[in-house]
């Protein structure tokens, strides 16, 4: 792919991290839009455990399949998606598909370097009383051993059409693209296709019996052309 499908596929990754261990994370992501203009701007979300084959494969995104889950799930209210999935060992990893429809009538911009803020806190069982106290906790990432990564993986025309940021072609990447190249644009009745995977990194060693935690809030800020 050329540069704006380079752009797509790399600006909006976001990589949280805790230490070795048992791990159960929790997050929350919002869609939050600004309008301006005249017309209708709405935007929707939906979500499922997994990756969405029908957008994207593993091998497309060069990336294994999920394994080593367990207690995994999604839900949404509204604008707020919540998931949750344990990880059992090094090489675990469980995917979450998260789709953002226009259900309005006029485009929604996601700029991929300021649309995107995050609140995390990390928690720590230490005395294996299977709660999470306030004193277990701490509001950051413990870095390089779980990861999370948050990026667009694809997109679904009003039509139907289908295409990912990996095989699809030039012309439908650029007609979804700002002329920045900063942002994705939706455009009403479109659907955007974001990947939502936590994974424990497989270079880790260790052993014991951890149990940790991690939650927060994503925010996927969506406004309109001025």
């Amino acid at each position: 792919m050329k540069k704006k499908n380079m752009i797509i596929i790399g600006v909006i990754a976001l990589i949280l991290v805790i230490t070795i261990g048992y791990a159960l994370f929790s997050d929350t992501l919002k869609i939050n839009g600004t309008a301006t203009a005249k017309g209708d701007f709405n935007m929707t979300m939906t979500c499922q455990p997994g990756l969405d084959t029908s957008i994207a494969s593993a091998e497309d995104m060069m990336m294994d399949e999920d394994n080593g889950y367990e207690n995994d799930q999604c839900s949404v209210d509204d604008k707020t998606m919540t998931f949750s999935t344990g990880l059992k060992y090094p090489g675990a990893q469980r995917s979450f598909t998260v789709k953002m429809k226009n259900e309005g009538s006029i485009d929604a911009y996601l700029n991929l370097d300021t649309g995107l803020t995050s609140n995390v806190k990390t928690c720590y069982d230490a005395n294996a009383n299977d709660t999470f106290e306030e004193s277990e906790c701490v509001n950051d990432s413990v870095p390089y051993v779980f990861e999370i990564s948050v990026a667009p993986i694809g997109y679904e025309k009003s039509d139907g059409t289908k295409f990912n940021f990996w095989t699809g072609s030039e012309d439908q990447i650029s007609e979804i693209t700002s002329e920045d190249g900063n942002s994705i644009i939706v455009k009403p009745g479109d659907t955007l296709y974001v990947l939502i995977f936590p994974y424990f990194n497989k270079l880790v060693t260790g052993s014991g019996n951890f149990n940790y935690k991690i939650e927060g809030t994503y925010q996927f800020n969506f406004t309109q052309k001025q």
